[in-house]
């Protein structure tokens, strides 16, 4: 397995972790990976490169989904 292929695969594990969370209502635990997915894709070089990578359009979605619920 290559470097990408593994972190592909965490990514989608952590988006899966924190989507299940989510559901379940844990906000604080679900937002705390939604943070640490996007940090691993990038440094945040501006918002066309942060919604560049596809895991970040997730985690920036579900993140403002939680903020509406909190």
């Amino acid at each position: 397995m290559t470097t990408n292929q593994l972190l592909e695969s965490n990514l989608e594990s952590l988006i899966n972790t924190a989507a299940q969370n989510h559901q379940l209502g844990k906000l604080d635990e679900a937002e705390s990976i939604y943070r640490q997915v996007i940090q691993i894709q990038g440094d945040n070089q501006g918002e066309e490169k942060l919604l560049s990578k596809p895991y970040n359009v997730i985690a920036i979605a579900n993140l403002a989904s939680i903020f509406e619920e909190k």
